[in-house]
């Protein structure tokens, strides 16, 4: 597997940036039909918040890869723990070795 020069990690980072940039601009719109649907509408709100977590953590993952950092060490300063657990075994060299883990989607860190 050849690895990804820093520049198109750098610009990885930016694109998921401007992502989540443009994902956290739902969250008024998200919450207030949430709202409007009680208790029930405001745990399945809390996926979006997940997901903005989510990115963050990618877009710190891709901006510390392209500044030279270790897969290892870059994926261990990761804030999310379920996302470092689902990481952390994909050795770098062999992608392949990943695919055998499931995403399940967990109950957001809330701070």
């Amino acid at each position: 597997m050849t690895a990804l020069p820093a520049p198109i990690l750098s610009k990885l980072a930016q694109e998921l940036a401007t992502i989540r940039a443009e994902t956290a601009s739902l969250e008024d719109l998200v919450s207030a039909g949430a709202a409007s649907l009680g208790p029930a509408g405001m745990m399945e709100a809390q996926k979006l918040d997940h997901i903005l977590q989510s990115l963050d953590g990618l877009t710190t993952l891709l901006a510390n890869l392209s500044q030279g950092t270790s897969f290892e060490q870059a994926v261990a300063a990761l804030p999310l723990a379920q996302m470092v657990h689902r990481l952390a075994d994909m050795p770098p060299g062999n992608p392949e070795g990943f695919a055998h883990r499931t995403i399940k989607l967990v109950d957001p860190e809330l701070f």
